[in-house]
């Protein structure tokens, strides 16, 4: 998928308005995650890095409340107006994460210009690579510039956080809002997601990280994801007749888990030890990534497949298909599910002398296997969201 040009947008735009002013320009980027997957909204650790696919969009600012934006990759038009926003407002389309951030401002007490958009893509939606997350923080800076107020960047992406809570009604985590809002090129970030701090780590320059999206699609708001929420909640809950001061399964220990993990009911004590594994995996990561061992860092992400696969119930017969074959490839590391999984993406971490080889061969391999034609992306760590120049 092609970035869309700015001198494209601008012509977009004046198809849409009829107005010759000139644009201000945005983006923000998705992202994809090397390792530490189900643990953000546990309170836990994750290690993602901001990638070189995301959203653009060109804007004029308006006296109006009405915020309209055209959307090239939906190939549609939708408007809402700020005056008139509330819970019930829904569309069930990609402009709740626009009302929902616009709300939340709101909220806080900011006052807020409408503005009329193009929004261009060239990030796949429901591949696990955070379209929706990319597009609350890009809502959010535009509001930002043209009502004339600034947030800090972590206030920003707390605040989009929840507009995906509250008003998509997805229950996610903070990672999607934080890595596309905090990224750095040629960096991963490693992020605790309990105390909302954050690490740079250089990513390795002789390694990129491939992404294959499956082709299955998946709603998260409808699939099992808020299930898997209440599943470690209930989990917690047990833990906590022993541990009363674990405030979330990020506080609990491995020893403490296995002192006790008979007693559980089957299906919690599965999600409570993928999490809780999944927390040192990523702590270990980063040691590995530091001394450059990407070796001990690939057999991590494929350990951590295992468990979301078997623990965590969350990979899918192409997801599985698309990392067995992947790291049966020259310049393979490692390889795993990316994102809430259900479908969606693999991510895998191959050397770049291979990059090429690599590709053409998981493509024939997984389109043979499965009957999809997956897209692959070659990913290099990017920075964050930002108004350009």
């Amino acid at each position: 998928m092609e970035r869309v040009k700015s001198s494209e947008l601008k012509d977009q735009l004046f198809k849409l308005t009829g107005e010759k002013k000139p644009p201000l320009f945005f983006r923000a980027p998705g992202r994809v995650n090397l390792i530490g997957e189900h643990t953000d909204y546990n309170d836990g650790f994750v290690l993602p890095i901001a990638i070189n696919l995301g959203l653009r969009a060109a804007v004029l600012p308006s006296d109006s409340p009405q915020v309209r934006v055209r959307s090239l990759l939906m190939k549609e038009t939708r408007k809402f107006f700020l005056n008139q926003l509330n819970e019930t407002r829904k569309t069930n389309t990609w402009l709740d994460y626009l009302q929902g951030v616009g709300l939340e401002l709101r909220k806080e007490g900011h006052k807020l210009k409408g503005f009329q958009g193009i929004f261009a893509s060239n990030l796949p939606v429901g591949s696990g690579l955070s379209s929706s997350g990319a597009l609350e923080v890009l809502t959010e800076l535009i509001f930002e510039s043209t009502s004339g107020f600034g947030l800090a960047s972590l206030e920003a992406v707390k605040l989009c956080r929840r507009a995906e809570n509250h008003f998509v009604g997805v229950d996610c985590g903070i990672m999607d809002q934080f890595a596309s809002r905090f990224g750095r090129a040629k960096h991963a970030i490693f992020i605790d997601c309990r105390e909302l701090k954050h690490e740079y780590v250089p990513f390795p320059k002789d390694y990129k990280a491939v992404v294959l999206d499956t082709g299955v699609r998946r709603e998260l708001s409808k699939s099992s994801y808020n299930q898997r929420r209440r599943e470690c909640k209930e989990a917690l809950g047990f833990l906590k007749k022993y541990y009363p001061e674990v405030k979330a399964l990020r506080g609990v220990s491995l020893s403490q888990l296995e002192k006790h993990e008979e007693d559980m009911p089957p299906t919690l004590r599965k999600r409570a030890r993928h999490v809780v594994k999944e927390n040192e995996r990523v702590i270990e990561a980063v040691d590995l990534l530091k001394r450059g061992n990407l070796e001990g860092f690939g057999k991590l992400m494929n350990d951590s497949h295992r468990s979301l696969r078997s623990d965590y119930a969350v990979s899918s017969k192409e997801l599985d298909k698309a990392v067995n074959i992947a790291r049966g490839l020259r310049g393979c590391v490692g390889s795993r599910l990316t994102g809430a999984g259900f479908g969606g993406s693999t991510v895998s971490l191959v050397e770049t002398t291979q990059v090429k080889g690599f590709v053409g061969k998981i493509e024939k391999l997984y389109s043979e296997a499965t009957g999809f034609k997956p897209k692959l992306y070659v990913c290099e760590a990017a920075n964050g969201a930002k108004r350009i120049k």
